[in-house]
């Protein structure tokens, strides 16, 4: 007993230790919801890691992208070994559900799964939630990486997304 309360109190310790990890640039192809006053789109590729939860969410057109998941990649300012990653997503009462998202680290050639979440959202938002909220994704892995590669496969049309952050140690 006295071994697993150890072990807890290690693993309790090296979470406590995590921080956020800065993030030097991201990239993505997917075309954005096109409105008047381009509001939804991110084409300095700022929004998703300026610390800060915009007004408006970027919102992703998976249906005029002609695309069923959709791919972020992320460059970090430095090398780090990955604990989690966190979404501050919007959904709109249709169409805006979280299917499945997976999380590769790359290192040069190498490319590793660090972790995966069936969220499995309906297409329609249920009465009475938030259309805001926050979603993390857990990750593993001994080895640190400069790119990660975050693959997200949607219920409905569109993603909608405040800020994306990373937790782990440099």
């Amino acid at each position: 007993m006295r071994k697993f309360m150890f072990i807890a109190v290690l693993i309790a310790a090296g979470q406590v230790s995590a921080e956020t990890i800065p993030v030097e640039s991201y990239k993505f192809d997917i075309k954005s919801l096109a409105d008047k006053r381009n509001r939804y789109n991110d084409d300095n590729f700022i929004r998703l890691t300026n610390g800060i939860i915009d007004k408006e969410p970027v919102v992703l057109d998976y249906k005029a992208s002609r695309i069923k998941d959709g791919t972020i990649v992320f460059k970090l300012k430095t090398p780090a070994q990955l604990n989690a990653v966190n979404f501050d997503i919007f959904r709109g009462p249709r169409s805006f559900g979280w299917k499945t998202v997976k999380v590769y680290g790359i290192d040069g050639e190498n490319k590793i799964l660090l972790g995966t979440k069936d969220f499995n959202h309906p297409y329609a938002l249920p009465a009475g939630e938030k259309n805001r909220e926050k979603l993390t994704v857990a990750l593993s892995g001994d080895r640190k990486f400069d790119t990660v590669e975050v693959n997200i496969s949607i219920t409905g049309s569109y993603l909608g997304l405040l800020e994306v952050s990373f937790d782990g140690t440099i």
